[in-house]
């Protein structure tokens, strides 16, 4: 453990000594868009158009799209609330895809597995993995509504279907004063809940917090569809892009 870690592990000690231990809850998210994300200085126009594109899709849609993170004492599950049909509606589409509406994540800290159910081409494919995110917890905080969130981040290497790697920039915003360690889109490990998460561009914001020290929660892993490991779901994608390009 790291002198930094350390410090803040003490720092914070005294909250979590009077905090009370709720086992279970259900957590709402809703997304905002780095304004980064629009680019007006970008040179490539086509890229330009496409990004303004998107840009546009998500701001119209923020207020469409929420997100759910139930929680017992060793499990969560997240997913997208009320899986609209959005065939009518492009940028809401778009939208969705762009968040990871397509997801639902179940991880369990007694087991250190992550669940990842995706579907591709109307197949559903379950990606195994474990659960560790190497964060860096800094001195850095702010108040979120009536909480004190602590600021850690990562890097996470995240391999494409073209054998291209790209480093992705997590920050997290959590909270000790809610002593769970769960978050948006499978994110965890903290020593309190993730309040805000920035994923890339797209930021997770809490916007109700539902707490409960007695009435339990049951959550189920999904079970509909092929169980992979990140590796082999890798794979499944380069053949998707091989054939797709021979076709």
């Amino acid at each position: 453990m790291t002198f930094l870690k350390i410090f803040f592990l003490f720092s914070f000690f005294s909250i979590n000594i009077n905090a009370q231990e709720y086992k279970y809850g259900q957590i709402s998210y809703q997304y905002t868009i780095d304004e980064k994300l629009k680019d007006p200085n970008q040179e490539d126009q086509s890229t330009k158009l496409v990004s303004n594109t998107f840009f546009k899709y998500l701001t119209s849609n923020k207020e469409k799209i929420k997100y759910k993170l139930l929680f017992n004492k060793n499990e969560s599950f997240y997913s997208i609330v009320n899986n609209m049909d959005t065939n009518s509606d492009l940028g809401l589409y778009y939208s969705k895809l762009i968040t990871g509406g397509g997801e639902e994540i179940y991880t369990n800290v007694k087991e250190n597995i992550k669940l990842k159910k995706v579907e591709i081409l109307g197949d559903n494919f379950i990606v195994k993995s474990n659960l560790k995110q190497d964060w860096s917890v800094t001195q850095e905080t702010k108040t979120i509504g009536k909480y004190k969130c602590y600021k850690a981040i990562f890097i996470n290497s995240i391999s494409d279907h073209k054998s291209n790697t790209n480093n992705l920039s997590v920050e997290a915003w959590f909270t000790p004063q809610i002593p769970i360690n769960f978050g948006p889109k499978g994110y965890g490990q903290l020593p309190g809940l993730i309040i805000e998460l920035k994923v890339g561009k797209i930021i997770y914001n809490a916007v109700e917090i539902l707490l409960n020290k007695k009435e339990e929660i049951t959550i189920n892993a999904p079970k509909k569809g092929k169980i992979l490991s990140e590796k082999e779901f890798d794979e499944l994608l380069k053949e998707f892009d091989r054939s797709k390009s021979n076709n």
